[in-house]
């Protein structure tokens, strides 16, 4: 039955029969035939610019296999959220005021058992990758890579960290 709900849409309403399932489909059999759902990889995103991280938040939840689950925009509160939340991944900005991404990239690292930092930064020179993975992060990619790169860094080292 289609009931018309004015200017919001339309609600539609089904009735099923309530039947137990015959001796061919039971539910033990369902479950053998359906694989489980794959985990999404758990995402913090960590940057002091609120563009950058509503940004991120959309290209990165536009894929199925990532989830955006929380945001901090300094590293006292990407500490403070990676300890909470329990991420999978950071994407962690380098630069930031206050504790920037390199000393919270090594709290995390100390704090956090299984998290994989990743560093990100506008900057593309040797130095600061270098200090980021010094400090722990898993890798480093700039702010000028595609986001078919940033994707592929992300499930790389989400799947080293559970293998």
């Amino acid at each position: 039955e289609i009931l018309p709900n004015g200017p919001k849409g339309t609600h539609i309403l089904m009735a099923v029969p309530r039947k137990k399932p015959g001796p061919r489909l039971t539910h033990t059999s369902v479950l053998r035939r359906v694989a489980p759902p794959q985990s999404r990889i758990r995402m913090l995103i960590v940057d002091d610019n609120e563009l950058m991280r509503e940004g991120l938040r959309k290209v990165l939840g536009d894929q199925q296999d990532l989830r955006v689950i929380g945001e901090a925009s300094n590293g006292e509160a990407a500490v403070a959220l990676t300890r909470r939340l329990k991420p999978d991944v950071v994407l962690m900005d380098v630069n930031m005021p206050g504790m920037d991404g390199i000393e919270a990239t090594r709290q995390i690292r100390r704090q956090v058992r299984g998290a994989a930092v990743i560093g990100f930064s506008i900057h593309e020179d040797k130095h600061t990758a270098e200090a980021s993975k010094k400090a722990g992060a898993c890798a480093y990619v700039t702010k000028q890579e595609s986001p078919d790169k940033l994707y592929d860094v992300i499930r790389h080292h989400s799947r080293a960290r559970v293998q």
